[in-house]
Order: C-alpha cells, then sequence, then structure tokens
C-alpha cells in the first residue's frame, strides 16, 4: 500500500509537471486572444482529456472503496461538464461570439 507521503510528492509532481505543460503552451501565444484560446484547447484538447480519465479512474476507485461520498461524484462530474461544456453553454447564452479553432498539434509532432 502506498504511503501519505509518497501520494503528496506525486501529487506535487503532476501539478509542476500540468504547471510547466500549460505555461510553455502560453509562451507561444502571440497576443491575449492567442493566449485565452491557447489555454481553452489546452483544458477541452487532448491533455484535458487525458486528465479527465484519470481523474475518473481514481475517482471511481475512491468511490468504490468507501473513500468518497456521492457529492463529490457529482461535483467532480459537474465540474467536467462545465470544462468540456462550457463554450457550447456560453455561445448558446450569449447567442454566438468567438470560437478558438481546436488544433491538434500532437499529430503534426510525428
Amino acid at each position: 500500500m502506498l504511503k501519505l507521503a509518497s501520494l503528496k510528492s506525486f501529487a506535487k509532481f503532476a501539478l509542476v509537471f500540468a504547471s510547466s505543460l500549460l505555461f510553455s503552451q502560453f509562451a507561444m501565444a502571440t497576443n491575449s486572444t492567442g493566449v485565452l484560446c491557447t489555454a481553452i484547447n489546452l483544458f477541452t484538447g487532448n491533455i484535458g482529456k487525458m486528465l479527465a480519465i484519470f481523474a475518473l479512474i481514481a475517482l471511481g476507485v475512491s468511490f468504490f472503496m468507501g473513500k468518497i461520498s456521492w457529492g463529490t461524484v457529482l461535483a467532480v462530474a459537474f465540474g467536467m461538464a462545465c470544462i468540456f461544456g462550457g463554450s457550447t453553454i456560453v455561445n448558446k447564452l450569449a447567442g454566438g461570439g468567438m470560437t478558438c479553432a481546436i488544433t491538434n498539434t500532437d499529430a503534426t509532432a510525428l
């Protein structure tokens, strides 16, 4: 069984890794709109989906072990719905507006 200290150190590493990915994407953007679109594409693109999958796996394991409640499960599900469906919700409420084109840079790197 993993100790709490090793889980904390893994969480710190994951936070540093995710923030380095985020800031490297911001550095490539040229203007403020580009920075915001880059952030949206980062959270709703392949990296965001991968992090959501890992969160769901950890959530499922924790729930079936009895470590978290239904409220936490619903809060995480609502948060993911807001992240991945946020642009659609805002476009419906605001009547259109600016959209950021999602680019897949992973395929061009190969």
